[in-house]
């Protein structure tokens, strides 16, 4: 469920800190119905990394296979694993590796696909320091003095003083909180997260709460692109 209480804060630390005494400890609030659509707002216009969604990757996905290898027998058996994993099967390596390299392909030559990914890309790096500046209220043991600009989120100065990966965990934290879920579907962590979010006092000083490219063969069976293509393991 995704949280109401927009003013209680809930702690993260790097789990790859925990057993440090003196690691930081980050605290988030959840944000009210309008404050995630300007959020997200801001990631589509300022930073053109909207959300990209699966059907929307399966689309453009199909719609290059059916272009660019048109003519190659290859492309039903395509075609088929495309449908198959987009309806939830689980599929073999074999036929996972001819996907792999299928998207590798696309990615370098078909120009739908390729934006999409790049999208996804701008988002999984971008969202969560977006998130962090803006509901981020308060952090411990982090040599940086927590204060918040005209605008009410962090300042550029300040984010220069965080440690890159600790910010980029904890904005993935307070973007699965802003959502109700500690893992988010549109861009991965790039460490493994903390447990589900409890609640602290939220202000500056507050106690910690009790929760705690290379290239690629060609895609098998297809002689387009010999040889062609970085290896990409971007969903379709």
């Amino acid at each position: 469920m995704i949280p109401t209480d927009t003013t209680t804060g809930h702690g993260y630390t790097p789990s790859w800190r925990k057993d440090d005494p003196k690691a930081p400890r980050y605290f988030f609030r959840a944000a009210s119905v309008i404050e995630r659509a300007q959020m997200e707002a801001e990631l589509s216009g300022e930073h053109a990394a909207g959300r990209v969604f699966p059907f929307e990757m399966v689309a453009a996905f199909r719609s290059g296979l059916q272009v660019l290898l048109a003519d190659d027998p290859a492309i039903d058996t395509l075609l088929e694993l495309v449908e198959a994993e987009a309806g939830g099967k689980t599929l073999g390596e074999e036929d996972r590796q001819t996907l792999i390299q299928a998207r590798a392909v696309l990615a370098q030559h078909w120009p739908a696909y390729r934006e999409l990914v790049a999208q996804q890309e701008r988002r999984k790096e971008i969202a969560p320091i977006v998130v962090f500046r803006r509901f981020c209220i308060g952090w411990h043991n982090v040599d940086a003095t927590f204060i918040l600009g005209k605008d009410k989120a962090i300042p550029e100065a300040v984010l220069a003083q965080i440690d890159p990966m600790e910010m980029i965990g904890a904005g993935n934290f307070g973007y699965g909180l802003l959502y109700g879920s500690a893992a988010d579907r549109d861009f991965q962590q790039p460490l493994p997260s903390d447990a589900a979010p409890s609640t602290s006092p939220s202000d500056k000083s507050m106690e910690d709460g009790s929760l705690m490219a290379s290239d690629g063969p060609t895609i098998p069976g297809s002689n387009y692109l010999d040889g062609s293509g970085a290896l990409s393991t971007s969903g379709s």
